[in-house]
């Protein structure tokens, strides 16, 4: 194991925009620009902008559920393996020495 890597877990999107979006808010962070305009009301959104909105939002569920779908007709073996080597929920090591690789191929072989 002396030619192993080890990855820390990675974020997924969802993870990054949160953890985005906190670090604007207390600490550190530029303190919101002062409008002009106090009492001015925040601009509506334009239809156009709506639909863009609800189409996104449709094809983001839709992709979830084809997920879903592909997820339950997965048999338990295939999940265990997808749910523990995931880089995103489990950190894992990457070998990089193509020799001890092989090695490791033939022993699992």
């Amino acid at each position: 194991m002396a030619d192993g890597k080890v990855v820390p877990k990675e974020m997924t999107e969802d993870e990054r925009e949160v953890a985005d979006a906190g670090k604007g808010g207390a600490k550190g962070g530029k303190p919101p620009a002062k409008d002009a305009k106090k009492g001015a009301k925040e601009e509506e959104p334009t239809p156009e902008e709506l639909e863009k909105a609800e189409q996104e939002r449709l094809e983001k569920e839709e992709k979830e559920r084809k997920l879903a779908e592909e997820w339950e007709q997965l048999d338990e073996e295939t999940k265990h393996i997808r749910l523990n080597e995931d880089i995103f929920k489990e950190p894992c090591v990457k070998m990089q020495n193509l020799v001890v690789l092989e090695q490791v191929e033939k022993l699992q072989a």
